[in-house]
């Protein structure tokens, strides 16, 4: 009996509990947002005296915190993508936990040594079409999930900072074309280091599986294959401290005009505070999952035969790449929380003449 997670009960609990609940999370915030889409463009196209009764049908669901995204479509567009991309994440965990529970019930029919027989399955699994799908979800989830996160820090900002303007906001055409283009590059990444995979297969006999069984990058003693790894990781430094500088200066900028406008105090803490506890929850998980894998990405650049000769490395390994997609479970309930804040521009705006959807 051969497990391809090492039998390892932390990976192995890992990739079943966060799978399934981000499974289910994310399909819970796509069937609470959908609605609100169709409800958005249906009151868009409808006639001037239309969309008067259908916002006045909308107020006695006010109360529902899925209704509140109704006047926000760009951030609703936003979050139903972040759900299908971690959902994508939740689907890889699935797939690597499914195929560790099937290949403990391989035999393999050699005359040679135990490790030798679990090196032949673990060959088996990583050159199968569901490790090259498993790595294609991963690799897509990892770039899309970091990059939605950015837009709605960059719309969060705006909404706060410039809750008048009718230039400077992400429209839902705006929104879409960004997320088209992010889509896009997500693919085209995924796409890369796929056919690399493919290259380098089989990799070297003296490699370790440590990280070939969980579908990430594969032969990293390829320099083209460390370099984009090198370079994805720059860019998720480059990206995480972006994401804190905007959910900063979101919160200093909230902060200022609290104190600055004679509002509800109560109120006014209450909205500060919430707005404070969701910065700092998403730039925490965002570390705890992001930065072991890029430090040890770099490290690995740095010096490569961490790879060959460092067991504590390698035994550490597996467990760092599977906390990469933990944010598939966790950015659902950050998004839910985030509904509850939705009324923070609306809050500016009333003491203000006029008022955009933000």
């Amino acid at each position: 009996m051969v497990s391809i997670l090492f039998n390892s009960p932390f990976v192995i609990s890992i990739a079943w509990i966060f799978g399934l609940f981000g499974v289910f999370a994310n399909m819970y915030i796509f069937k609470t947002v959908l609605p609100q889409v169709k409800a958005f463009h249906k009151i868009r196209s409808a006639s001037i005296g239309q969309q008067s009764s259908l916002r006045r049908l909308t107020q006695p669901y006010s109360n529902n915190k899925s209704n509140r995204f109704i006047g926000k479509p760009a951030f609703l567009i936003l979050i139903i993508n972040l759900a299908v991309s971690d959902l994508i994440g939740a689907l890889y965990l699935l797939i690597i936990a499914c195929a560790d529970l099937r290949f403990r019930f391989i035999t393999v029919n050699f005359n040679t040594t135990s490790h030798l027989n679990s090196s032949a399955i673990y060959l088996d699994w990583i050159g199968s079409p569901f490790c090259f799908i498993a790595r294609f979800c991963n690799l897509l989830s990892t770039f899309q999930s970091a990059f939605i996160i950015l837009l709605i820090a960059i719309d969060r900002y705006i909404s706060v900072t410039y809750p008048l303007s009718v230039k400077v906001r992400i429209t839902p055409k705006f929104a879409t074309q960004l997320l088209i283009l992010g889509w896009g590059l997500g693919l085209s990444m995924a796409c890369i280091f796929s056919v690399f995979a493919s290259i380098t297969f089989p990799p070297r006999r003296s490699i370790s599986y440590q990280f070939h069984n969980l579908c990430s990058v594969d032969d990293l003693a390829v320099y083209y294959v460390r370099f984009a790894l090198m370079l994805c990781s720059f860019t998720g430094i480059a990206t995480y401290f972006l994401i804190l500088s905007l959910y900063f200066a979101t919160y200093y900028k909230l902060r200022k005009f609290i104190h600055k406008n004679k509002t509800d105090k109560r109120s006014s803490k209450k909205t500060e505070w919430k707005t404070l506890k969701i910065g700092i929850a998403i730039v925490i998980s965002n570390f705890l999952a992001w930065f072991p894998s890029i430090i040890c990405a770099i490290a690995i650049n740095i010096n490569f035969k961490l790879l060959l000769d460092n067991i504590d490395f390698l035994n550490v390994l597996p467990k760092i790449l599977v906390l990469f997609q933990v944010n598939c479970s966790i950015n659902p309930i950050i998004c839910f929380t985030m509904i509850s804040t939705l009324h923070i521009s609306q809050v500016m705006c009333r003491h203000e003449s006029n008022c955009f959807n933000v």
